[in-house]
């Protein structure tokens, strides 16, 4: 009886002990592997090891793949897919992704988004909707980088519709509307992309790394001449970067930075960070980052009379940007070529670089860049005296930019401005929350040794008991004899 009273009395204690070990979702998950890769390079790769061991294959385990792909080609270490069983459906699926993702970092557009489009033919088949979410994510980036813009709007439109569908999602909301605000940003629609920054920044966890949403916004606002508000964002982004980030990260805000300060007629400024951006890109040999980086710094060489400097350092980008497929920004060179041979009184060069400008981007559906180009071409006929062609090409210009300009941007860029308060208050009640959580642990970690104090003292009893009990019995037998 007594024995069986103390049992009881353990089960009770155990079932008094509070459980610590619920498991987080994939999001969560997702959060602390990128905090974890700013603090601890080590461990963050012992937690895709573990993750991808842990999971069943699936579109997450597809994901977490391509994560350790980052990570180790972002070392200069190989990486072709960790499944064990090379010929399950999963295997194949892997072999196409991982490729595509090589193939995209090589500067390999087209291969790439091949592979990336028979992953999704097969998750169509057999109806993954997290494998289709997946791609469709991965279409819309890797178009996006390569300039084919109309494409890339086919595959956001279809990841946009998934994600507002559905409030269960395979990727965090986040990095779905970044890359959707990107490609209305590219195709110059402000509005709208702001619009989506906006999603974003309302997705955007507290403790999440900010920097790339903030550089994002801060290129847009710069787009529509919120000069000021667009250097608040890129600095703040550059603060959080200088702290924790690959080179590569780190040269693309201060890329953004001499874009901005070059658009603002700051020449000392703008030179001083594209400098700062091509040292670290040279060493990285980042095929776009460089393109996109002698393209800035030739064009403010010509701007600053520079002529044969600039007219360098732009064939260099043309060169860097066929080599990497990437259509969008040989249609921006065309164009600094043309704004740079029309300074120069090289006026037949000037209007073969603006029409290819504008036609790559009526089939790139780019915009901002057709009515660029418009402009271009219109002040490159009234310099040839064709004054027809160029009123001609100057009523394109400004019908485009009217739909740039309307009133849809103002109210954009006031609902932006609210998302960054509602989420900089967010941030703050997260701290007090993260502090909070703090002391409940140390709570919940005090009540748990005193529980287990009570275990070990149950513990000592039983074995008093049993002992007194062995003993008792002992004594009853020799008393028997």
């Amino acid at each position: 009886m007594f024995i069986r009273k103390l049992l009881l009395w353990i089960v009770l204690l155990f079932c008094s002990v509070p459980a610590f070990a619920e498991s987080s979702s994939f999001h969560h998950w997702y959060q602390f592997y990128q905090q974890k890769l700013k603090a601890d390079d080590g461990a963050a790769f012992d937690l895709l090891q573990e993750r991808y061991s842990a999971l069943l294959p699936s579109a997450e385990k597809l994901y977490v793949s391509g994560l350790l792909f980052d990570y180790l080609s972002n070392r200069d270490q190989p990486y072709y897919g960790a499944s064990q069983h090379r010929d399950s459906h999963f295997a194949r699926q892997e072999a196409l992704y991982v490729d595509a993702m090589y193939l995209r970092k090589e500067g390999q557009y087209d291969s790439a988004v091949e592979k990336f489009r028979a992953v999704l033919n097969h998750a169509a088949q057999l109806d993954e909707k997290n494998t289709k979410e997946l791609i469709y994510y991965q279409l819309c980036y890797t178009l996006n980088e390569q300039g084919e813009l109309h494409k890339a709007k086919h595959f956001c439109s279809k990841l946009q519709q998934q994600i507002d569908s559905n409030d269960s999602t395979l990727l965090p909301k986040y990095l779905s509307y970044r890359i959707i605000a990107n490609n209305f940003s590219y195709r110059g629609e402000p509005h709208l992309a702001l619009a989506n920054y906006q999603k974003m920044l309302r997705t955007l966890p507290a403790n999440a790394d900010r920097s790339g949403a903030f550089n994002d916004i801060g290129n847009q606002l710069r787009e529509v001449s919120q000069f000021q508000q667009s250097e608040n964002y890129l600095l703040d982004a550059l603060a959080i970067r200088r702290n924790a980030s690959t080179p590569t990260e780190l040269a693309q805000v201060l890329h953004s930075l001499a874009q901005l300060y070059a658009d603002w007629h700051k020449h000392e400024q703008a030179e001083s960070y594209y400098q700062q951006a091509l040292a670290l890109l040279r060493k990285d040999q980042h095929t776009f980052g460089l393109a996109m980086t002698y393209s800035g710094l030739g064009s403010l060489y010509i701007e600053q009379g520079e002529f044969a400097k600039g007219k360098e350092l732009l064939n260099q980008a043309l060169n860097e940007a066929n080599l990497g497929q990437n259509h969008r920004l040989s249609a921006e060179i065309h164009y600094r070529f043309s704004l740079a041979y029309l300074q120069a009184g090289e006026l037949q060069a000037s209007l073969s670089h603006a029409d290819q400008a504008y036609q790559s981007a009526v089939s790139m559906d780019f915009l901002s860049l057709q009515a660029k180009a418009s402009l271009q071409l219109s002040e490159t006929y009234k310099a040839l005296a064709d004054f027809p062609r160029a009123y001609e090409c100057y009523y394109r210009y400004a019908e485009i930019e009217f739909r740039l300009r309307d009133k849809d941007t103002t109210s954009a860029l006031e609902a932006l401005d609210l998302a960054q308060q509602q989420f900089e208050y967010q941030l703050r009640i997260a701290q007090l929350q993260s502090d909070n959580d703090k002391k409940l642990i140390e709570l919940q970690n005090y009540q748990q040794k005193k529980s287990l104090y009570s275990l070990l003292i149950a513990a000592v009893l039983i074995v008093v008991g049993l002992f007194f009990l062995t003993s008792q019995q002992k004594e009853n037998n020799l008393s028997s004899i």
